[in-house]
């Protein structure tokens, strides 16, 4: 029994030959490169590219294993297979699309009436009725492009103003596992009319790199201003 590594994983009773794969004796030709069903995984995949930017490591591998199965089954002439195998990846991918868009981490790309309404959001700050820590907890925060950037989890209130400064957001996490916790200003925030969203100008790359709140941060003397003036420039 001869073992070879393929597209990442140990197949069994293969060998090579000429440069051609061949499993057992009577394996078909290998198949064209161009091949009808490698296009429709490619297209199954585009279409769902947002999707695939939230899928957990476990996903991302389960995936994998399926797009290897669609090569190995192109490179063998299994076309029946291999197009039941694409049905399924696309079909995976739709359904978790479908959840995405349910919790509401994910939005339909066509929605621009909803963007246009994050866009013109008016600022937190200015708004003639304050909003109370507990309208503001829970809330999604979420970008202009309605990116899902994280979870509103609680507030800082100054003493001294009386008044709330920042919130506190997690972000970074996968539906709600494994988030690091960041003070976005209230200056830089948006609101919907529902005050259910609160928008921050920023890209999810960007926010990645914003400082975290870890132990006694906000302590030192330094930490609003080298905090806000994060947000200051890196509003999109």
């Amino acid at each position: 029994m001869i073992r070879i590594r393929l597209f990442g994983t140990v197949a069994s009773g293969a060998f090579v030959l000429g440069g051609s794969l061949l499993i057992g004796a009577g394996a078909p030709a290998l198949a064209q490169t161009d091949s009808e069903c490698l296009r429709e995984l490619a297209e199954a995949e585009s279409q769902q590219v947002g999707v695939l930017e939230h899928l957990s490591s476990f996903e991302r591998r389960s995936l994998s294993t399926l797009r290897n199965a669609v090569h190995v089954l192109v490179r063998t002439g299994h076309d029946d297979a291999c197009e039941e195998v694409v049905e399924a990846v696309a079909e995976i991918l739709g359904e978790r699309r479908d959840e995405l868009v349910d919790s509401g981490v994910m939005v339909e790309v066509d929605d621009q009436e909803r963007v246009t309404l994050l866009e013109t959001a008016p600022k937190v700050a200015e708004l003639e009725q304050p909003l109370r820590a507990g309208d503001m907890i829970g809330g999604s925060l979420r970008n202009t492009r309605d990116e899902h950037l994280g979870q509103i989890s609680d507030v800082v209130f100054d003493p001294e103003s009386n008044q709330i400064t920042h919130v506190l957001a997690e972000v970074g996490g996968f539906l709600g596992l494994g988030e690091d916790v960041v003070a976005v200003p209230l200056s830089a925030l948006r609101v919907t009319d529902d005050h259910e969203t609160y928008v921050l100008a920023m890209t999810p790359e960007r926010l990645e790199e914003a400082p975290r709140v870890q132990g006694d941060a906000m302590q030192e003397p330094d930490w609003a201003k080298e905090n806000d003036m994060y947000y200051a420039l890196g509003s999109n």
